[in-house]
């Protein structure tokens, strides 16, 4: 799913979920309910860190 991202202002906003259950059948994992949730978890996770990073970024100057 890392090519899955849908993004805002450039920043990644959240994943594509319809790319979703072809990407976990493709790759031999069964999508339940626990892993959904886990995988949102990791979304939220992945793209605030993502976010603070652009945010110091640009606090330092950087583009």
């Amino acid at each position: 799913m890392q090519t899955q991202w849908r993004r805002s202002e450039g920043l990644p906003a959240g994943l594509d979920y319809a790319a979703l259950p072809a990407a976990a059948r493709l790759a031999g994992v069964e999508l339940t309910p626990e892993r959904f949730r886990c995988l949102r978890f990791m979304e939220s996770v992945a793209a605030e860190a993502v976010r603070k990073r652009a945010e110091a970024r640009r606090g330092r100057g950087a583009p």
